[in-house]
């Protein structure tokens, strides 16, 4: 397994065939180590755990792009579904 920083709460994690992006917020983040090219490379799932913008971020553009599944909270994936995402996994607070 490997785990890469990529500033704020943004992480990449590469397990087994698994890449999995949390809170890609790297547009305009200074704290970003890297692009969004970069670190959407092989991306399969994106989780997001709340809907700030500073953890959304690029996550609309790279889960359109890749195909890879979301994975958030019901009302999160129900607000990008209305933006035209198709591949998501909803769960809920329980």
């Amino acid at each position: 397994m490997k785990i890469t920083y990529l500033g704020h709460a943004a992480f990449r994690i590469e397990t087994g065939n698994a890449v999995i992006l949390i809170d890609p917020f790297i547009t305009g983040n200074p704290a970003a180590t890297m692009s969004v090219e970069q670190a959407s490379k092989g991306v399969t799932h994106v989780l997001l755990t709340h809907g700030h913008s500073d953890h959304l971020g690029d996550s609309l553009d790279i889960l359109k792009s890749s195909g890879a599944t979301l994975v958030a909270n019901f009302e999160i994936c129900m607000y990008l579904a209305g933006k035209g995402l198709e591949n998501y996994s909803p769960g809920n607070h329980g």
